[in-house]
């Protein structure tokens, strides 16, 4: 059994390697540096593989697949290709829709407005949740989201907000609803938050999965976070600036999106798309 796993970590140390030097002239330097980095530790722990226990060895060999995994997705993410159109559409979407009651909601609430039961109404049926609970929930839904959830979002530290919100979707089950409501809470935090979250969307989660073979639960926001952060925003970036889309689309979203909302909004519909929303929805 030990010299089964030993063998393993070695093929996978392996493996991480070479896929590191295939990627050496493709990488931004630093996120080269950084999975060398990794490796290089993975490869000269003081103790050698062949007295470590099974344990530990298996808990190297878990550490080996993430860096693999991470691998993997940066090469991803430097050869995700999107034809100009398609962004386009994405891009005049998440304009569109910031312009209109999007934006309008987001602004309300982030000036402190009333959140009761006809506010939620109209914000709900501009997120496409109106399904998401029954109607006679929506009073203390409300409620819920004016006097605990705002308060907590607009004063958190931005990198504790993924955990914030997992944490709020907990409470308002156990005190409010009957069921998780992930996808409502991460829309009323990035509603709140623009610039720091993105909605969690099953049909970006099945983009992010089909472009990364990385399967995200659909509570599991704080992963959604981490991906969507440091894998596919840079991507969409990357591929905004070259169908130079930021000068193009300028007079669109200067007047009412910082440039971080209009790469978020626009990343965000990228990945419904990829995911098999219709880009003619947007």
């Amino acid at each position: 059994m030990t010299k089964n796993l030993i063998s393993e970590l070695n093929d996978l140390l392996a493996a991480a390697d070479q896929k590191i030097f295939e990627l050496e002239n493709v990488l931004d330097e630093d996120i080269f540096s950084k999975l060398s980095g990794t490796l290089f530790y993975l490869n000269n722990k003081h103790i050698p593989p062949e007295i470590c226990s099974e344990i530990k060895l298996m808990e190297r060999i878990d550490e080996a697949k993430n860096l693999v995994e991470e691998i993997e997705m940066m090469k991803k993410q430097n050869i995700l290709e999107v034809d100009c159109e398609t962004l386009l559409k994405c891009a005049d979407g998440a304009i569109l829709r910031w312009n209109a009651a999007e934006g309008t909601l987001a602004k309300e609430l982030q000036e402190g407005c009333d959140i009761d039961y006809e506010f939620l109404t109209k914000w709900q049926k501009e997120w496409q949740l109106l399904r998401a609970f029954g109607k006679m929930y929506r009073e203390n839904v409300a409620a819920f989201l004016r006097d605990r959830a705002r308060p907590a979002i607009k004063d958190e530290k931005e990198n504790l907000l993924p955990a914030l919100v997992e944490k709020l979707v907990l409470e308002m089950e156990e005190k409010v609803l009957p069921s998780k409501q992930t996808s409502l809470m991460s829309k009323f935090a990035f509603s709140l938050r623009p610039e720091s979250l993105v909605p969690i969307d099953a049909r970006a989660r099945d983009g992010i999965k089909k472009v990364t073979g990385s399967k995200i639960g659909s509570h599991d926001y704080i992963d959604y976070i981490e991906k969507f952060d440091g894998h596919f925003l840079p991507a969409a970036e990357q591929a905004l600036e070259r169908y130079q889309l930021f000068d193009k689309l300028s007079d669109k979203w200067r007047p009412t999106m910082s440039r971080e909302l209009f790469i978020r909004r626009t990343a965000d519909k990228l990945f419904m798309v990829l995911g098999g929303y219709d880009a003619n929805k947007l």
